[in-house]
C-alpha cells in the first residue's frame, strides 16, 4: 500500500482538478505509478471507476462535491486522451514489452546454464 502525505494528496487534487492534467502528465509531476494515482484518485470519490480517470479513455468526471457523493453522477465532462497522451501510452507499453522480454531472455539464459552444468555437450572421456 502506498501511503500518501497531506502535502501529496493536495497536489493531486490541484492537478487532476483544477490543472486538469492527464493521468499520464500527474505521474510523470508525482513520479507515482499509474494505478497508484488512479487508486488514490478513487480513494477520494473524484471518479468513481479507473476507467474514468482523464486520460484513460472515455469516461465520465464529475466536477461538483455533490456529484462526487452519489451513486448515480451527471455527465459533467467526457474525457478523451491527447494524442500525445495516447502516444506516451504506446510507448509505455512498447517499454513493458521490452522489459517482459528481457526477463524471459535473462531466464532462459539462465537455465540454459543450469542445463550445461548438469548436462555437458562435451562430456571429458
Amino acid at each position: 500500500m502506498d501511503n500518501w502525505t497531506t502535502e501529496e494528496t493536495e497536489l493531486l487534487q490541484k492537478l487532476y482538478i483544477e490543472d486538469e492534467l492527464e493521468l499520464l502528465q500527474i505521474c510523470h509531476i508525482m513520479k507515482k505509478k499509474c494505478k497508484v494515482i488512479t487508486s488514490k484518485l478513487i480513494e477520494l470519490d473524484i471518479v468513481k471507476y479507473k476507467n474514468q480517470v482523464r486520460g484513460t479513455g472515455i469516461g465520465i468526471i464529475p466536477t461538483s462535491s455533490e456529484n462526487k457523493n452519489t451513486t448515480e453522477s451527471k455527465i459533467d465532462k467526457i474525457s478523451t486522451p491527447s494524442k500525445i497522451t495516447t502516444v506516451i501510452q504506446i510507448l509505455t507499453g512498447i517499454n513493458q514489452v521490452i522489459n517482459e522480454v528481457s526477463n524471459i531472455c535473462e531466464s532462459y539464459s539462465k537455465i540454459t546454464k543450469q542445463i550445461n552444468k548438469t548436462h555437458p555437450t562435451n562430456p571429458s572421456k
